[in-house]
């Protein structure tokens, strides 16, 4: 695996460093002033180019020497190995597991084959049976959680009530109150108060 981190780092540096054309850099950055440097601009902008060129190489050496020292001095190596360990005992122990669960399946259907089975039952009217006692329990557990519910459906209604009886109390109220001022407003227009 270490071995892979490198050769992935070094892949990446790579790229990175054939990503830039340097030809082209020195062309947007400097135009025809690269010919300040040479004859012409065409020997300007080669020169230019191989001069960066050879400054990102030295960068690339730079960050691949820290990067593996990085590695290096954080024992990654070793890191490593004993993840591989890790997950090598992991598989050994998944395998053991499902090795014991198979053993102990087998036994089991064994062991049911192997019981004494009154005169007329099969395996399949004991599956039945098991499965009929599976959905009988489930049934009663539903039930109880049906009576909850009802029981809960139950005191929402009586609140309901409640609240619509106090609902009904002020309308009447209301009403009323609006009966009177309509009898108040009568008897002021019928004696010309306004």
């Amino acid at each position: 695996r270490y071995e892979k981190i490198l050769k992935v780092l070094n892949n990446s540096l790579q790229k990175s460093r054939d990503a830039i054309d340097t030809t082209t850099v020195i062309q947007k950055c400097y135009g025809t002033d690269a010919a300040i440097f040479a004859d012409c601009q065409e020997d300007g902008e080669k020169l230019l180019a191989d001069l960066l060129d050879m400054k990102l190489d030295k960068i690339n050496v730079r960050m691949k020497a820290a990067m593996e020292e990085i590695l290096l001095n954080e024992d990654i190596g070793s890191k490593l190995n004993d993840l591989d360990e890790s997950i090598g005992e992991i598989e050994t122990s998944e395998e053991m597991v499902r090795d014991v669960e198979e053993k102990d399946r087998s036994s089991a259907l064994d062991a049911i084959r192997m019981s004494k089975i009154p005169k007329g039952v099969t395996m399949e009217d004991i599956i039945t049976h098991q499965t009929y006692l599976v959905k009988e329990k489930e049934r009663n557990r539903m039930l109880e959680q049906l009576k909850c519910v009802q029981e809960e459906v139950g005191s929402l209604e009586k609140i309901v009530e409640e609240k619509s009886g106090a609902v009904q109390l002020t309308i009447g109220g209301l009403d009323d109150k609006s009966r009177a001022i309509n009898t108040v407003a009568d008897l002021c227009s019928f004696n010309g108060i306004s």
